[in-house]
């Protein structure tokens, strides 16, 4: 009976053995996986407090700039002259006295509008329109998920979207901001993806601003008549 029991009592600590080897590994996983954690948390606390030295560098900037006190004519008259030596010697000689221009006769005017040159006539595009409607909502399928799911997105390529419908022509990327009202940075970004998709292209010539328009070989246009 003694050996039944002591062969009973050595399988019982076999069949732990291995849950326990088990519970071994997991904690040092854990324990990796603290120190993991806690290397990250130095790393913030580093990012902590170089960020919130940039910040208080730019508030410092901020109160510099704002002038809490005006200067005085003192202390500006004291930086004219250690900026400017020249200015207490063109004070020394007195005031300048003022130019006027001289008289003209009527003959003397019409003479110097003949030797101008006629203004050169800059050449305008004809208007023209698209020969089918635009789909926004199929553009905006293909494109990239954020301009789908993320609303702000969704609203700026709405607005881009419009605006180019209207200008087959194309606009420069200074009368896409003045119309659409949005930030260049932002414009940029939805025209980026709409030139990545091939919706859009980006067009330059020689001596003028770069146009962005949509694809004349996906959309075309014909002029007005």
């Amino acid at each position: 009976m003694t050996n039944n029991n002591q062969k009973r009592h050595i399988n019982s600590l076999e069949d732990f053995s291995k849950p326990l080897e088990a519970i071994n590994k997991s904690f040092a996983t854990m324990e990796r996986r603290f120190e993991k954690l806690n290397r990250v948390n130095d790393d913030l606390v580093k990012f902590n407090d170089a960020f919130s030295a940039f910040l208080y560098g730019i508030v410092v900037n901020d109160t510099t700039i704002d002038w809490d006190q005006a200067p005085s004519q003192e202390i500006i008259e004291e930086f004219r002259e250690r900026n400017n030596p020249k200015a207490s010697i063109l004070e020394s000689l007195g005031p300048v006295k003022e130019f006027k221009e001289p008289t003209l006769t009527p003959m003397q005017i019409e003479n110097i509008k003949k030797r101008k040159e006629p203004p050169t006539k800059e050449t305008t595009k004809a208007k023209r329109r698209f020969v089918s409607n635009v789909n926004i909502n199929a553009i905006i399928d293909r494109l990239p998920l954020m301009y789908r799911e993320q609303t702000e997105h969704l609203e700026n390529m709405k607005k881009l979207l419009k605006t180019l419908r209207l200008h087959p022509n194309g606009l420069s990327m200074k009368e896409l901001v003045a119309r659409i009202k949005l930030p260049q940075y932002k414009i940029t970004t939805c025209m980026n993806a709409l030139i990545h998709s091939k919706d859009a292209i980006k067009s330059s010539e020689k001596g003028a601003y770069s146009t962005f328009l949509l694809d004349p070989e996906k959309f075309p246009s014909i002029e007005n008549k």
